[in-house]
């Protein structure tokens, strides 16, 4: 399956690939670090690739903020970062 899988969509997709399952984060304000987990994988009718997530946003005083959400996948790697310790686990 070739998707996900050409050179235009990140420069570190060889480090992170984005497959089911994989976390990733972003900093978010007043240092929370907004967690990113991959749902699923897919290309719009133009063949533009896709990824669903659930993301997890810390509160104070609150379990956190919880929901899916989906962009297209340059987006998703300009937006988030691999976590790396989490990949490790």
């Amino acid at each position: 399956m070739a998707l996900l899988s050409d050179k235009r969509i990140g420069s570190f997709k060889r480090s992170a690939p984005l497959v089911n399952g994989a976390t990733f984060y972003q900093n978010g304000l007043a240092g929370r670090k907004v967690v990113a987990k991959v749902v699923s994988l897919c290309q719009d009718a133009q063949g533009i690739d896709h990824v669903t997530f659930d993301i997890w946003v810390p509160r104070h005083g609150e379990q956190g903020i919880s929901e899916r959400r989906t962009l297209n996948a340059s987006s998703f790697r300009e937006q988030f970062r691999p976590d790396l310790q989490l990949a490790a686990q």
